[in-house]
């Protein structure tokens, strides 16, 4: 499929990497969108635009690292396995965020020295680690490899906590940790995890809010780029002739302007009309591929609270909050 860069992945783009270029140390960057709009993509091109090749990094040097914010098994988040998983990725970096860019020799030599590493080395049980010694752990290992960016995928895990704790209580934790390392954190999810920044002044005077968005089904121009969307879409799958611009209203609805649910849909499709005998996918696979109403409900809701976080304030209501009764 032709790559089509919608202006919005184009702002976004280059906002994190106005950021990210600029560094400050102790800061709280936070990437947000709906559920398969593209931040994943659009974080990795700007990694990857930054930190070069990995041959010119310096010895057992690493200037970037990513981790999986995952919920253990008890479901809820918690400092120690959080802790855990970065001085494991520390440890043993993955260059996954890497992959497919501009030094993909490079990188393979990279994780094949890591890999030969793990074999010599036998693997401490860190389950059985103290947590403050983790954390110590982490920041020796992060100076000893000029870590200046952690990025934590699915932050929105930060937000899962027991009773006793608070999401903030996480981002203080990591802003004083970014503050002592001088390095930046890159935290990415869901508008759920608005959590984790608007509770606290403290937060949201370090926090930079990269806002990924979708297309706006009231916004005229996002209608035009979505008809060029679809258009490249028609080009990489079968569809019956003129069968998406016939579609082009229920298909913004079902998709709610989200490029990864646009080729979630195609795919469903596609084989949908595999699966039937059809060379070609006809209106009907499209249709019958088609969320149920309680799942679109649940993405055009998160679609909304996205775009509610995203409005700017009122001058207006806050004088009515500050008026005396």
């Amino acid at each position: 499929m032709q790559v089509l860069e919608h202006p919005h992945f184009v702002e976004a783009r280059e906002r994190l990497r106005a950021v990210l270029s600029n560094p400050t140390a102790g800061r709280m960057i936070f990437l947000i969108g709906p559920t398969g709009v593209g931040k994943t993509t659009l974080r990795h091109a700007v990694f990857q635009n930054i930190v070069g090749s990995p041959l010119h990094w310096g010895q057992g040097r690493i200037p970037l690292i990513e981790v999986y914010a995952g919920l253990p098994s008890n479901a809820y988040f918690t400092s120690k396995g959080f802790a855990q998983t970065l001085v494991e990725e520390l440890s043993y970096p993955s260059l996954r965020w890497m992959c497919g860019g501009a030094h993909r020799e490079a990188v393979e030599v990279f994780e094949q020295d890591v890999e030969k590493s793990r074999q010599l080395l036998d693997a401490q049980d860190l389950s059985r680690v103290p947590e403050t010694r983790l954390w110590t752990t982490f920041a020796s290992l992060a100076r000893a490899r000029s870590v200046k960016t952690v990025s934590v995928e699915q932050a929105a895990s930060l937000c899962v906590v027991r009773g006793n704790k608070q999401p903030a209580d996480h981002i203080l934790h990591l802003m004083g940790l970014a503050e002592q390392l001088e390095l930046n954190f890159v935290l990415t999810g869901v508008p759920a995890m608005s959590q984790l920044w608007m509770s606290r002044p403290e937060i949201r005077r370090r926090a930079h809010v990269v806002w990924m968005r979708p297309y706006g089904i009231h916004d005229e121009d996002d209608r035009k780029h979505f008809v060029s969307l679809l258009r490249s879409i028609e080009s990489d799958y079968p569809f019956e002739r003129g069968v998406l611009r016939a579609l082009i209203e229920e298909i913004f609805l079902e998709t709610a302007g989200i490029v990864g649910e646009l080729i979630r849909l195609a795919d469903d499709s596609l084989m949908r009309a595999q699966q039937g005998g059809r060379s070609e996918i006809t209106a009907s696979d499209i249709r019958a591929s088609f969320h149920n109403d309680a799942a679109g409900q649940r993405m055009w809701e998160d679609v909304r609270m996205f775009e509610e976080l995203r409005a700017p304030g009122s001058p207006a209501y806050l004088r009515k909050l500050i008026q005396p009764s």
